[in-house]
Parts: structure tokens; sequence; C-alpha cells
């Protein structure tokens, strides 16, 4: 490493990494602007991923996820992942599942699956609820801080992932647009490939509701959901 100034300025200072076999790096400033922490990874400790996408239809079983007056979330999340699949298989995209039907999976198994088959991309498939009538619309998530280096690396893809998500939800079911929110949940933490959990309309919202028990939103759904993978999986 090589660290120079100019003498001429205080300000101004290069630092110069000189590496062998660096198969990445990332580097970010703290809050306040004090810290800088880089990172970097050889190429020895990452694998090539495998050409496969695991689709998570969230909750199921005993779990039920929310509860709307017309229908459980994790039927309409179920239903949403396997049309999800079923359009990125015609696709010539291979698709593994975390469940394919009404079945109770622990959350760290759902990672867990997804981690043992060295996946390329994990999307974990939601329906929101709220304690009030009010909040609607579609968000999607992803998670990559700087304290969990592993994860920090892949902060540009998951970004990507949950953009490209959100994006083409919003076009296409055209709800309140909530954004894309970084937040520690558990599919997402222990995933060690990109991933992303959307949430597409809330149970808990009388209009919003109204739709997710229809089949043309869910497939409408699927679709958008489906055309971000595609697309996010053109580009690796």
């Amino acid at each position: 490493m090589t660290v120079a100034a100019d003498p001429t300025r205080e300000s101004d200072l290069l630092i110069t990494f000189n590496t062998s076999g660096l198969s990445k790096f990332s580097f970010a400033v703290s809050g306040k602007n004090e810290d800088l922490n880089i990172i970097l990874i050889k190429k020895i400790v990452t694998r090539p991923r495998e050409n496969i996408v695991v689709l998570d239809a969230g909750h199921g079983g005993r779990d039920t996820g929310a509860r709307g007056s017309l229908i459980d979330e994790k039927i309409i999340n179920l239903d949403v992942t396997m049309k999800v699949g079923k359009l990125l298989q015609e696709k010539g995209i291979r698709v593994e599942y975390t469940r394919t039907d009404d079945s109770y999976v622990d959350l760290e198994e759902r990672s867990a699956i997804a981690n043992s088959l060295n996946a390329a991309l994990f999307v974990s498939i939601h329906s929101n609820s709220s304690t009030r009538s009010e909040p609607n619309g579609t968000e999607t998530f992803f998670y990559a801080p700087l304290h969990t280096p592993e994860l920090y690396l892949q902060r540009d893809e998951r970004l990507q992932i949950a953009t490209l998500l959100q994006n083409q939800l919003i076009s296409s079911l055209k709800r309140t647009n909530r954004g894309v929110k970084e937040e520690n949940y558990s599919v997402l933490r222990n995933t060690q490939m990109p991933s992303a959990l959307v949430e597409i309309a809330f149970l808990s919202n009388a209009d919003d509701q109204a739709l997710l028990v229809q089949d043309q939103f869910r497939s409408q759904a699927a679709q958008a959901i489906a055309s971000a993978i595609e697309q996010y999986m053109k580009g690796i």
C-alpha cells in the first residue's frame, strides 16, 4: 500500500493498494463522513453461482401471514409465486421453490434452501398488512449493511433487483409507490446471494384487498415480478 499527500493542500490524500487476485472491492463513508470503510475480497473466497432462481412464497401452513377479511396472505403468496415460476421456466430459467403447497417452512430453512443450491437470486413474495386501514400500495425490501461485509459487497446487486421489482410492479399494478427500503428481514439477512422481498399490496386496505383476491391482479403481479427477474438474470 502506498500513501501519498499533496504538501500544498492539507485535504488531499491519495491511497494506493497494490493487490493480487482481487475479486471485488467496495467502500463506504460513515454517516458523519468521519470514517472510510474499504472492503477487499480475494477470488479464492468466491465461487460462481448456479444459474438458479429461488422463489419464496411467504408464510404457509400454520403461519397464515396477514389475515384479511376475505383471504389469508399465505394463499395469495403461493399463487403468485407459482405463477412467477411458470413464467420464468417458460423463458428457460431454472426455478426452485421454498414451498409449492400450503406447508410450513421455517424462516432459516428458506434461506438454507437457497444457500444449498448456491442460487444466483432469491426473491420472497408477500402481501402487506397494517394495524390501520389507510396504508396501501407496493414496496420492496433489500438488506446489505456495512457492518456485514459479505452482504455489503452485494449491495449494488441487491439494490438493483429490489429496484427492478419495485419499478415493474408499480408500472403494472398502478398502486401507490411506497419505494425500495432496507430492512433486516431473516430471509434477506441469511441468504448468501442477492435477494429481495416484495410486498405486493395491503390486505388491511379495502381497495388493495379487493384487488388481491382477483386472479387477474395476481397474474399481473406475477408477470411484473417475472419480468424484473428475467431482466436481472440477463445482466449477470
